[in-house]
């Protein structure tokens, strides 16, 4: 079997979105005009099926230039000033395309209560939206708890895990500390 240069009877289309998935639709025909199976009796050749057979699937492409945006985290240190801490982030990506960067922010310290028991605590959660490409500064107001655990803690500093969410993706997770 040959590959043949493309005829007016063979189309195929593609409609693209912003997601790095594709939905292909391929529609062919061969040269008698039968798409699926030509039977010949010696003497006469019959078509077994449709004139033209239809095709369509999602085809994922990875590493594609219109892969969905990543979030990534510029701080790693911050100063609390009037119960607020400001943390740069950068959205991955060429700028220009519409799909940005947009979710949520979660700041939480995981420590020990009185009995020994592992407890995770919110200090404060903010949402952002960045353009793709771009970087930004968003403020966390964190809640009364974290600055009540702040002012007793060791060096007036607490270590906690930032969390990074993508509303459609992978969620980035760092250390930061925090200093009053």
């Amino acid at each position: 079997m040959t590959a043949q240069p493309p005829s007016p009877s063979r189309r195929a289309s593609v409609t693209s979105t912003l997601a790095p998935a594709y939905t292909a639709t391929l529609s062919t025909t061969n040269q008698g005009g039968c798409a699926n199976a030509l039977i010949f009796t010696g003497q006469t050749a019959y078509c077994n099926g449709m004139p033209v057979v239809h095709a369509a699937g999602v085809v994922k492409v990875p590493g594609s230039a219109l892969a969905s945006p990543s979030i990534a985290a510029l701080t790693r240190h911050v100063r609390l000033a009037h119960g607020e801490v400001r943390i740069t982030l950068t959205c991955s990506g060429k700028a220009g395309q519409r799909a940005g960067c947009r979710g949520m922010v979660t700041l939480a310290h995981t420590g020990r209560d009185k009995h020994g028991r592992t407890i995770t605590v919110l200090l404060g959660r903010v949402r952002y939206r960045l353009k793709r490409g771009a970087r930004g500064t968003i403020t966390v107001r964190l809640n009364r708890r974290a600055l009540a655990m702040l002012n007793h803690a060791r060096h007036h500093q607490l270590v906690v895990r930032a969390t990074a969410t993508l509303a459609a993706g992978p969620t980035t997770t760092w250390s930061l500390r925090i200093r009053v």
